[in-house]
């Protein structure tokens, strides 16, 4: 995938304004797969360092470029995730999901983005062959 095709997706989905700058775009491109669909992206404070998280049809990529530093990246299959929630609030909403054995906790989150993120982890979940 490019990232010209991510910036198309984003303008579909109404969030290139909030999204379509970020330097994370750039390596997200190279770990999405071919077909594989973006159905939400947002940003919020994970472990006290601002991230992007992006939930596709098949798994959630959680990126971190830092200015200076190594970049971390989480890859969670999304038949993975056991529950999710998400709080819309005036100034910081929150969206979390959970796994067997762990619970991630964003906050500070865009107003905006709560009923995309809901939406997307009810879609249908893709398999793909090895």
């Amino acid at each position: 995938m490019e990232k010209r095709d991510i910036t198309e997706r984003l303008q579909e989905l109404y969030i290139y304004d909030l999204y379509g700058f970020k330097r994370e775009l750039k390596p997200l491109a190279m770990i999405l797969n071919i077909d594989e669909t973006i159905n939400c992206m947002a940003t919020g404070i994970y472990e006290g360092k601002r991230r992007l998280v992006c939930v596709t049809d098949y798994r959630v990529i959680i990126l971190f470029i830092p200015v200076v530093g190594i970049p971390e990246n989480t890859i969670i299959l999304r038949d993975a995730i056991i529950d999710y929630d998400a709080r819309e609030k005036f100034f910081t909403s929150t969206f979390s999901f959970s796994t067997k054995n762990m619970n991630f906790n964003f906050k500070n989150t865009q107003r905006r983005i709560i009923d995309l993120f809901l939406w997307s982890m009810d879609q249908p979940i893709k398999k793909y062959e090895d």
